[in-house]
């Protein structure tokens, strides 16, 4: 599958919560993320990827996400991403937040992940 494959119509793009999105997500089971900042690694869960990016919930909300580009490490089902991100937007809760993240730099290896994740998906919805 080729990326331009991933991308969402123009009546796609918006959702009902106004949010922009460019390109399909999925959303992902067991994976986490840390992120370093100087002194501070704090860690969340992925729930879903793109073709650019991530989301990452449960983040402390200690860490301020003010810094124009991360490392951050990827890891679940024996596999781990090394990534440059930087931070989109956030969504505060209580104690947490959920941050939206743009890949900046990655590994081949995570973006054959992302898009064979999307393979695997449409293979399913075939033969079911």
């Amino acid at each position: 599958m080729k990326k331009s494959e991933l991308q969402l119509d123009a009546a796609s793009r918006v959702r009902s919560d106004g949010i922009y999105r460019r390109y399909q997500r999925r959303k992902l089971s067991n994976y986490s993320g840390d992120i370093a900042d100087e002194n501070l690694v704090v860690g969340g869960v992925v729930e879903n990827v793109s073709a650019n990016g991530f989301k990452l919930s449960g983040v402390s909300s200690a860490f301020r996400a003010q810094k124009y580009s991360y490392k951050v490490m990827v890891s679940g089902g024996g596999k781990y991403f090394k990534l440059m991100a930087r931070p989109c937007w956030q969504k505060t809760g209580t104690g947490t937040k959920d941050i939206g993240f743009k890949v900046m730099d990655a590994s081949w290896e995570w973006y054959e992940f992302v898009l064979e994740s999307f393979d695997k998906d449409l293979g399913e919805a075939h033969t079911t």
